[in-house]
């Protein structure tokens, strides 16, 4: 098979055979050595469509399913990118108790008089 290797000097592409991929190549337009990558193995980033985790994958899988190793919950590869959704803040923080700010009820006052008998 062929794949289009792009020069990394002078940005031209350069039909290369699968067998020369990870190999250093000569470029056809600028001479320039450079190693041979298939554009489908760069790796992309995008988060989570569920939880928001960042995750990263090979271009070659986007718009497939495939599970978030964050959720385990099976989204589409790709769906978020970095740039179109924020990242959120895992939703199992440890819960905390609510502090109490107003004054006692009036019914919690006749408890506390029965207890304590004041």
């Amino acid at each position: 098979m062929i794949f289009n290797a792009t020069c990394t000097s002078c940005g031209s592409i350069n039909k290369t055979p699968s067998h020369y991929e990870g190999i250093s190549i000569k470029c056809v337009s600028c001479g320039h050595k450079f190693v041979a990558v298939d554009p489908k193995d760069y790796l992309f980033k995008f988060h989570c469509s569920r939880c928001g985790g960042r995750i990263e994958a090979k271009e070659k899988y986007r718009g497939t399913m495939a599970p978030c190793p964050h959720c385990e919950q099976v989204v589409p590869v790709g769906d978020y990118t970095m740039s179109t959704k924020k990242l959120q803040e895992p939703e199992s923080k440890p819960e905390t108790a609510p502090l109490i700010t107003s004054t006692p009820t009036s019914k919690l006052k006749r408890i506390i008089r029965r207890i304590f008998g004041q």
